[in-house]
C-alpha cells in the first residue's frame, strides 16, 4: 500500500522484491549451534544468564533423578525377584562366574570409557565454567533444585 492508502498496481513484467531470511543454521567460525548459543548467552545480562542456567540445571537435575529412580527400581526389583527365585529353587546362580564376568566387563568398560571420553572436551567445559562463573553456578544450583523437587 502506498502512503495515500491506495494499493500499488504491479505491471505485468515487473518482478516483486523479497527480503530473504537465511535460516539454514550456518554456524559462525565452525561453532555448533550449542556453542554459538552459549557464546551469545555469555554476552547477555547476568539476570538472563542466571535464569537460563538455573532453569536448564533444574531440568537436568529433575530428569536425572526421575531416570535414576526408574533405573534403581528396575535393578532393585530384578535383584529381589532373582533372590526369591534362587531361594525357591527356580534358578541356580553360579555367583563365582557372575563375579568373574562382572570384573572382566568392568575392566573392558573402563578402557572403552577412558579411550572414548575426550579429555579436551572436559578441559573445555572446565575452562567455560571458570570464564562464565555466573552461568555455571546457576546451572549447578538449578541441578540441586531439580534433584530436590523430583
Amino acid at each position: 500500500m502506498g502512503g495515500s492508502g491506495q494499493a500499488k498496481l504491479k505491471k505485468p513484467n515487473e518482478e516483486e522484491e523479497f527480503e530473504v531470511l537465511d535460516v539454514r543454521g550456518t554456524a559462525r567460525n565452525g561453532m555448533s549451534w550449542l556453542q554459538e548459543f552459549m557464546h551469545d548467552l555469555t554476552q547477555q545480562p547476568v539476570t538472563k544468564q542466571v535464569a537460563v542456567g538455573g532453569l536448564s540445571g533444574w531440568v537436568v537435575g529433575y530428569l536425572s533423578m526421575k531416570v535414576g529412580k526408574v533405573a534403581a527400581t528396575v535393578v532393585g526389583g530384578s535383584l529381589l525377584i532373582m533372590q526369591l527365585a534362587a531361594h525357591k529353587g527356580y534358578i541356580k546362580v553360579d555367583w563365582n562366574k557372575v563375579n568373574r564376568e562382572l570384573e572382566k566387563n568392568a575392566k573392558k568398560l573402563k578402557q572403552e570409557v577412558e579411550s572414548t571420553v575426550n579429555a579436551g572436551a572436559t578441559d573445555e567445559a572446565v575452562r567455560f565454567a571458570r570464564e562464565n562463573i555466573v552461568l555455571a553456578t546457576s546451572f549447578g544450583g538449578g541441578v540441586l533444585l531439580g534433584i530436590a523437587s523430583s
